[in-house]
């Protein structure tokens, strides 16, 4: 046995013989209040320290643990913070409390049995560290931001004459208890590591469309063209702005498209500028105007696709650039031109202007036969004239002097009709619409100084 703990023996000895004759000795432990030889924490010699002292070494083996980083990741989302910031604690604190205190309390026996074991090896500790539940979690809310993300529909794109599809992504949101385990138990086994990584534990919510939904789409179902040559400078730019908005939109099955709803508000601010629109049969300066010329060449090309037009609504005037029963005018707030599509897979509507024309074409899964073909027709049923000029009289222009204000406007009633073909024979026609324009008398002004 060592000298010193032949020392310790002898004073324990000493102080039991004191006891029982009434009289008690200091022991060495007592007069000195430091810890024994043999005392090992977290691999470090505890001897000749005071508890304050050994607590103190303890205290920064932890702190300095704490400042090691800690990763908490699923592969795709990561979020990082020191441990010490995820409530890095002592686990096992009462056991280093006492292992700080070997042979310094009790009776002398159980004094002398501590020492004992220290010098024989058997008073080695080890630092258990675990996470505080209450702070990790206010900590992991507090990254909830970084790693909650909503679910991201696949998207579809037509450029340069190719499908594009963006995949999907799943939408996420950490499942705080679940990640807070994960972390305490990779705290708990691998703190002594460089840093730790644990599993984040989240909630996955699926989107509801995908890339394999949307590949389908690869065929032209219809396509319409119109002019807009010889239109205004605020009239073009509201029809490139319509058609900019329409561009790339996506109608999936069993839903209703509606055209009023995608472009409003007709405001600066969404793009739209100062054009000519008619109001109770008059030619007046509105946001937006030409904006129609959008919605008809779309009305045509849905059509052709064969989708189901659910609301539309001739103008009260015949337009120029679609045939008669053709258009389909829109209103702020009521008047609209909404289809829907029936058909069991999405569709793509791709719109464009080039030049004077603009262009609007619907794609996606070709399921009509080869050999059949279809065809519209206008019948004009009705033609109505318009009444006498309405003369407004202006003394500030010269007696004699006749301005046009606006042309007079030809009233219509038409059927327009869907032909359709198998084998180029003509098999049934359909009733689309049937259409009835306004005649409307010009108006002039006429000098009267």
């Amino acid at each position: 046995m060592k000298k010193k703990a032949l020392k310790w023996i002898l004073g324990a000895a000493i102080g039991i013989a004191a006891v029982t004759g009434c009289c008690m000795y200091p022991s060495a432990a007592e007069r000195s209040n430091v810890l024994p030889d043999g005392v090992m924490i977290e691999g470090m010699d505890m001897s000749g320290k005071t508890p304050e002292e050994a607590l103190a070494a303890v205290a920064e083996m932890v702190e300095e643990a704490g400042r090691k980083q800690l990763t908490v990741t699923d592969g795709e989302a990561s979020l990082t913070m020191t441990m010490a910031q995820a409530g890095l604690t002592l686990k096992n604190a009462d056991e280093i409390e006492a292992a700080c205190h070997t042979g310094l309390s009790g009776n002398y026996i159980q004094r002398f049995k501590e020492i004992s074991d220290a010098d024989s090896g058997n008073k080695v500790f080890s630092l258990e560290l675990t996470c505080d539940q209450e702070v990790l979690c206010d900590a992991l809310k507090q990254c909830q931001d970084q790693v909650a993300c909503a679910p991201e529909d696949a998207v579809i794109v037509r450029k340069n004459g190719q499908f594009i599809i963006t995949p999907e992504k799943q939408g996420r949101q950490m499942d705080i208890e679940k990640t807070a385990d994960a972390v305490t138990e990779a705290v708990e086994k691998t703190w002594r590591e460089d840093g730790v990584t644990a599993a984040l534990e989240a909630d996955y919510s699926e989107p509801a469309h995908t890339r394999e939904e949307l590949s389908v789409i690869k065929d032209e179902l219809g396509a319409y063209e119109t002019s807009f040559a010889g239109s205004s400078s605020g009239r073009i730019a509201n029809i490139k702005n319509g058609a900019a908005k329409l561009e790339n939109h996506v109608v999936y099955p069993g839903e209703e498209f509606s055209f009023l709803e995608l472009a409003r508000p007709f405001n600066a601010a969404n793009g739209y500028a100062l054009a000519g629109t008619y109001v109770n049969g008059r030619n007046t300066p509105g946001m937006g105007g030409g904006i129609c010329q959008v919605s008809s060449t779309l009305y045509n090309a849905v059509l052709r696709a064969e989708l189901t037009v659910t609301e539309r609504t001739n103008h009260m005037m015949t337009v120029g650039y679609v045939p008669l029963g053709a258009d389909a005018t829109i209103a702020n707030p009521y008047t609209d031109f909404k289809f829907k599509n029936e058909s069991g897979y999405p569709v793509l509507i791709e719109a464009y202007t080039y030049g004077t024309m603009l262009y609007v074409r619907i794609y996606g899964k070709e399921e009509r036969p080869a050999d059949r073909t279809i065809e519209f027709i206008t019948v004009t049923e009705q033609t109505i004239y318009p009444g006498a000029d309405v003369i407004t009289y202006d003394s500030t222009m010269p007696t004699g002097e006749v301005r046009v204000d606006q042309n007079a406007h030809t009233g219509y009633v038409a059927a327009f009709y869907k032909n359709i073909y198998i084998h180029g024979k003509l098999t049934d026609q359909i009733l689309i619409n049937r259409s009835q324009y306004g005649a409307y008398p010009r108006y002039i002004t006429k000098g009267s100084a």
